[in-house]
């Protein structure tokens, strides 16, 4: 099974929920599924967020649990253990992530170019303020 980071940045457009498809079908062959499934199980398993300038698939996993049973949504993890939130994908303006009342487990994590990285929420949210000069 392949960790791969589905993190877009900066501007995409209108519709990053196209952009994130596109991305999907570009990478199949690397993929453990294709965009409509993964959708489906985040949308049952998680939460998914779209809108003009965001899009974002994530959900409830264990910080630190092994990297492969946080990357697939079949795997659902015991609720009172549950301390971080798993960000499988995301496009468009990802300061807007930290607006929503969802995020407010402990931890983020996430992949990028198979490795996956796990951190306190409010330091995430200092890196990406002053990486991508977020002012939110």
């Amino acid at each position: 099974m392949t960790t791969t980071g589905r993190m877009l940045f900066g501007d995409v457009g209108p519709y990053p929920i196209l952009r994130m498809r596109q991305w999907y079908a570009d990478h199949a062959d690397e993929l453990l599924m294709g965009f409509d499934e993964e959708l489906d199980l985040y949308t049952l398993n998680g939460e998914v967020h779209s809108t003009k300038t965001l899009f974002a698939m994530f959900r409830p996993v264990v910080a630190g649990a092994d990297a492969a049973l946080i990357c697939n949504p079949r795997v659902e993890f015991r609720e009172d253990d549950i301390n971080c939130w798993f960000i499988a994908a995301a496009a468009g303006d990802i300061g807007q992530l930290y607006k929503w009342e969802s995020l407010k487990l402990p931890y983020i994590c996430w992949v990028n170019r198979g490795e996956m990285y796990t951190m306190e929420v409010d330091r995430a949210k200092r890196i990406l303020t002053s990486v991508l000069n977020l002012s939110r």
